[in-house]
């Protein structure tokens, strides 16, 4: 049976970490900023919404 080539395990390890770590820390972090700045923009210029 062939032995993995250590190059690979890393590139996969890197993925994992990528993919359940990283990805998923930058993606709140967006939609808080998202929020903040529509809040931000309610309070300043555009008002509450609603009727």
């Amino acid at each position: 049976m062939p032995r993995k080539n250590p190059m690979c395990m890393a590139e996969w390890k890197k993925l994992l970490v990528l993919s359940f770590v990283l990805l998923p820390i930058l993606l709140v972090g967006v939609v808080a900023l998202y929020g903040f700045a529509v809040w931000g923009l309610q309070l300043l210029f555009l008002g509450p919404p609603g009727p």
